[in-house]
């Protein structure tokens, strides 16, 4: 973490400086200041996609889940056809009980990259959540099919 220090003391305008502290910071636990280096980066950076993207990581983290709601769709707006924010927001979203919000982000993130067995994974959890085992068992098998162990055992466990 010295090197990034070191970086943001000689150039205290480099966002990406602050950026990469802020990273180093979450991987140590500290995501209090992960936060603070995230904010600057931003600050520095308005449009700083990943930044925005990590900060709503860690707000999750401490559950700030309406912070990281509000990073994730700033991300989004500077990134809208990366899924990785869209799937984050929506398990913000289903924590806060918005069941119906995080399925439509889990849609979106699964348009934008069918492939994305995470988003298949939490869409059938909104799912089950909500209900409706039959859609929760299709996108188990989905991201089954997609390599997923855990859904394996969900699929064994609910969908039988």
């Amino acid at each position: 973490m010295s090197d990034y220090n070191q970086a943001i003391s000689t150039d205290s305008q480099n966002a990406t400086a602050y950026f990469n502290r802020g990273v180093a910071k979450s991987k140590f636990g500290d995501k209090q200041g992960a936060i603070v280096d995230y904010s600057q980066a931003i600050f520095l950076n308005p449009q700083y996609f990943e930044a925005l993207n990590n900060r709503g990581l860690a707000k999750v983290v401490l559950s700030d889940y309406q912070g990281a709601i509000n990073d994730f769709t700033q991300a989004i707006a500077i990134n809208p056809q990366n899924a990785d924010p869209y799937n984050s927001r929506g398990n913000a979203k289903r924590v806060l009980g918005d069941k119906q919000g995080a399925i439509a982000d889990y849609n979106q993130a699964i348009t934008i990259n069918p492939n994305f067995v995470f988003a298949y994974l939490n869409r059938g959890i909104a799912f089950e959540d909500t209900g409706d085992i039959g859609n929760a068992c299709n996108d188990w098998s989905k991201a089954v099919g997609l390599g997923s162990a855990d859904a394996a055992n969900w699929v064994r466990k609910q969908c039988q």
